[in-house]
């Protein structure tokens, strides 16, 4: 994702006015970045200084072969007020479990909504049970 990119992805936020924050369709926010020994506590871990998980509703963390994460994951919120709310406080600050030195990243991701997700999940394990770590 070039600076292009994620410039695009920040003023979709930036444009959003705070009446049309409820209906906007952006629930699920990629985050890049990841320190490889990070899990999904972790994540949700350095979530909570910033929101009430309770906002959260899906989180995962993708594994490599080797159990350390890919280096990304994927939270999907329980409302877009959540996610603009956590995109604004997090994106730019540095993670700070794991001592990793790595400023959070944050991109919008193609899914959203909790249904969306895990059909995408289920689809990964039918066509690859390796993958069955899926949330």
């Amino acid at each position: 994702c070039g600076p292009s990119a994620m410039a695009h992805q920040q003023r979709a936020f930036e444009g959003m006015e705070a009446a049309s924050v409820a209906s906007s369709p952006i629930r699920t926010l990629m985050f890049r970045n990841l320190p490889r020994n990070f899990s999904t506590h972790t994540v949700l871990a350095e979530i909570a200084a910033f929101t009430d998980t309770r906002r959260i509703d899906f989180v995962y963390v993708p594994l490599a072969g080797n159990s350390k994460n890919c280096g990304y994951a994927f939270v999907d919120f329980t409302d877009a007020e959540a996610a603009e709310t956590v995109w604004r406080r997090m994106q730019g600050h540095y993670w700070s479990q794991g001592q990793s030195g790595r400023a959070i990243r944050m991109r919008i991701a193609n899914l959203h909504g909790l249904e969306a997700n895990l059909a995408h999940c289920y689809a990964i394990v039918r066509s690859n049970p390796a993958e069955a770590s899926l949330p």
